[in-house]
């Protein structure tokens, strides 16, 4: 399947995306295990694409994914990077950030890039994760 990014009928304005997409990281920062509370942020249709586990259509698809696949990294951090803000739309660069430290004090990470698109309710209607 090609990732089509979907058209958006009503844009949100600027700001209205910024708020949703900071609703969107304080349900992303619960990383005790709650993935519920994501899985929420995504409208009733959305699709989620994950690079190594293809496309999730429906909120309780992607519901299930976050439940299974984030299972055992409640103690990862994901450190935003920057963003990229326009109407209905996100780009922003993330790390995965786990646990403990290099001898030398870095860290043990690696890279990440969400696309998402919001729908004018506030909810994502499309998210795109590559890492």
């Amino acid at each position: 399947m090609s990732f089509e990014t979907p058209a958006l009928p009503q844009p949100m304005t600027r700001d209205e995306t910024t708020a949703a997409y900071a609703q969107h990281l304080v349900a992303r920062g619960n990383y005790s295990g709650a993935w519920d509370t994501l899985a929420d942020r995504f409208a009733e249709d959305a699709s989620y694409y994950d690079v190594f586990y293809g496309w999730m259509y429906g909120r309780e698809a992607i519901r299930e994914f976050l439940r299974k696949a984030m299972a055992g990294i409640e103690d990862w951090s994901f450190p935003v990077q920057w963003e990229v803000v326009s109407e209905g739309r996100v780009i922003t660069h993330w790390l995965n950030r786990l646990p403990g430290q290099r001898p030398d004090g870095t860290h043990y990470e690696f890279p990440g890039v969400s696309a998402i698109t919001y729908g004018p309710d506030g909810l994502i209607r499309q998210q795109m994760d590559i890492y």
